[in-house]
């Protein structure tokens, strides 16, 4: 999966964003635009079920695969409930790279199939989708709800329904945490928020962005105690878009810039600073000074954290390793003389 993952990132780095396939289910049911999927399902007031296949399926599954995809009777015995929409990551190891030789047409048509192939993986990726086949719910506005635990050995489509079905209860849980953000009052409508936010793991909790953002624009006095914890929620949320697209130095500025918001609490400014350090460290730079500076910066946002000790091991080590590379860089000009 994690060579997978790899050759799908390099296709984020080389391919320009295409407009969004047309809405239009194939023969079995299934859509292949995950954002129409969710505009139905909320004009249906439906949830999403997300299949996702790769050229790295588990062994044994692909009867099963083929199975689902290609039988009705799995989309049609959800649909009460479900729009059903499929990524096919299989044909991955052939869009890298389009014949130099090849015809207008067939170049337009590549762009657009590996166009759609970057926006799928960034939903996939977004929803922390680690081995395939998965399958996922999620509501119409895109919260995760669970994974459907399946093990792809059956040839029983009524057992995968069924498998689904049994998740009614996750399913309601979430939607109703859902509904109980968009009603009451502003102080009411945050705590409803934090609730759901609580009940995410901490990759899911980017999908919930935007109610993040509400957060802030509700309880702009801090009348709940939460306002840093969601301004943090936000430069995490933001800088994702950034790293996703491998926009490094451009998601390095979205934690310093947030980290200078005077309403953040000491914690969370110190922790802002830190990941900035980390993300360009891990970058494989070699301004040492800059990556010295944020972490001076966290240090000196909450000195007296339970932090701050191992923030000041860690400048100290960094300076030694700027010193070692000064060092080394004079002695190679000394010997290149």
């Amino acid at each position: 999966m994690k060579k997978m993952l790899n050759i799908l990132v390099a296709l984020f780095a080389a391919v320009v964003m295409f407009g969004c396939s047309t809405a239009k289910a194939d023969d079995s049911g299934w859509y292949n635009d995950y954002d129409a999927a969710k505009k139905i399902a909320s004009k249906q007031n439906k949830n999403v079920l997300l299949f996702v296949n790769s050229v790295y399926d588990i062994d044994g599954s692909q009867n099963a695969v083929k199975l689902l995809l290609e039988t009705p009777e799995f989309v049609n015995g959800l649909k009460d409930s479900y729009v059903c929409v499929h990524f096919d990551f299989t044909d991955i190891m052939n869009l890298n790279v389009i014949d130099e030789n090849a015809k207008p047409e067939e170049k337009k048509a590549f762009e657009k199939k590996r166009a759609t192939i970057e926006k799928q993986f960034a939903v996939a990726d977004a929803l922390a989708i680690q081995t395939t086949p998965a399958i996922v719910l999620t509501t119409s506005e895109g919260y995760y709800i669970t994974n459907v635990q399946f093990d792809f050995a059956s040839d029983n489509v009524e057992g995968y329904i069924s498998m689904v079905k049994n998740e009614a209860d996750t399913v309601k849980e979430v939607n109703d945490m859902v509904a109980a953000t968009k009603k009451g009052t502003n102080l009411e409508r945050v705590n409803a928020i934090n609730t759901l936010y609580d009940s995410q793991s901490e990759t899911h909790r980017l999908l919930l962005s935007n109610l993040c953002r509400e957060v802030v624009k509700l309880d702009k006095n801090n009348e709940s105690g939460l306002l840093s914890k969601y301004l943090f929620a936000v430069a995490n949320a933001d800088a994702y878009e950034k790293l996703i697209k491998l926009e490094i130095a451009e998601a390095i500025k979205v934690y310093e810039k947030a980290a200078e918001d005077t309403r953040l609490e000491a914690a969370d400014k110190q922790n802002l600073y830190y990941i900035a350090a980390n993300i360009l460290a891990s970058s494989g730079t070699t301004d040492y000074e800059y990556v010295v500076k944020l972490l001076q910066n966290a240090f000196d946002a909450d000195p007296e954290s339970s932090y701050a000790e191992g923030l000041q091991k860690t400048i100290d080590y960094v300076k030694e390793m700027q010193e070692q590379a000064k060092q080394a860089a004079a002695d190679a000009n000394a010997d290149a003389k």
